[in-house]
């Protein structure tokens, strides 16, 4: 899944890997955009956690 993060996607990269959960991001004329692989329910889960968590910092 390809999504508009609304922020730099490698900030948001790094922030995601720094609490385990890894995504992708950087993709030319995409600044803002990361990719999100689909995989269990649990990881999903763990994946809404930590992106919600990443995404209310300043």
């Amino acid at each position: 899944v390809f999504v508009d993060s609304g922020r730099d996607g490698m900030v948001v990269r790094k922030a995601m890997a720094d609490e385990g959960v890894l995504i992708n991001a950087g993709y030319e004329g995409y600044p803002h955009y990361i990719r999100i692989s689909m995989g269990r329910l649990e990881d999903l889960q763990t994946f809404d956690r930590v992106f919600k968590r990443v995404m209310a910092r300043a």
